[in-house]
């Protein structure tokens, strides 16, 4: 998100900004040199996808700096997919937008959030925040494998075949993506497990 403004001070003023009651980030604006000189600093955001977005800008002990427009813009590789569990009902998820190689996809409430927005490449790749992959840990092949997420790097354990039967399939392995135990709730774990019928291994990309 590209804000623009101007601050005619000397030092950077500061001001609270808060997105759809997420947890808040305090933005700082250097001085543009006068008050007639705009600025503009850009900020990373999650917005949810298809739906009003409510921002909040405060600073409840000092001057904000003068807004004059927002702009938002998609980062690469962000623009994509959600993966919806058939069982659940909830989205493929990166705990709290984490960004650490190894970090657990999980089931959680479909926000439309970046750590659940899915770009499906042509080398049959889940890319999420534009540089990490969909990626069952350590190219396991048995069942009960974590699936994670890593840095892209071409290989088959982060390719995935997209089926007409709902079921998502690892390239390396050949098993399917699955919400661990047949569970439901918010934090369950995404394995892979041999390849079955159940609404636990039924997706659809939205």
């Amino acid at each position: 998100m590209d804000i623009a403004y101007t601050n005619g001070d000397s030092t950077a003023r500061t001001a609270v900004l808060q997105i759809n009651g997420q947890p808040a980030t305090t933005v700082s604006f250097p001085p543009t040199g006068s008050w007639t000189t705009p600025g503009t600093v850009s900020v990373e955001v999650s917005l949810a996808k298809g739906s009003a977005n409510t921002l909040t800008f405060s600073n409840s002990s000092a001057w904000a700096p003068d807004l004059d427009a927002i702009e938002v813009r998609p980062l690469p590789g962000t623009n994509g997919n959600q993966i919806v569990g058939q069982g659940s009902g909830r989205c493929a998820d990166v705990f709290n937008n984490t960004i650490t190689n190894g970090t657990q996809a999980e089931l959680w409430d479909c926000g439309g959030g970046r750590n659940q927005s899915w770009t499906y490449t042509t080398r049959k790749e889940f890319v999420v925040y534009g540089d990490k992959c969909l990626d069952a840990y350590n190219a396991g092949t048995t069942n009960g494998t974590q699936v994670v997420i890593w840095d892209c790097n071409g290989q088959t354990n982060q390719q995935w075949n997209v089926n007409t039967n709902g079921t998502v399939s690892n390239v390396n392995a050949g098993l399917c993506l699955d919400a661990s135990n047949a569970a439901t709730a918010n934090g369950t774990k995404l394995i892979l497990w041999s390849c079955g019928t159940a609404a636990n291994q039924k997706w659809t990309l939205s």
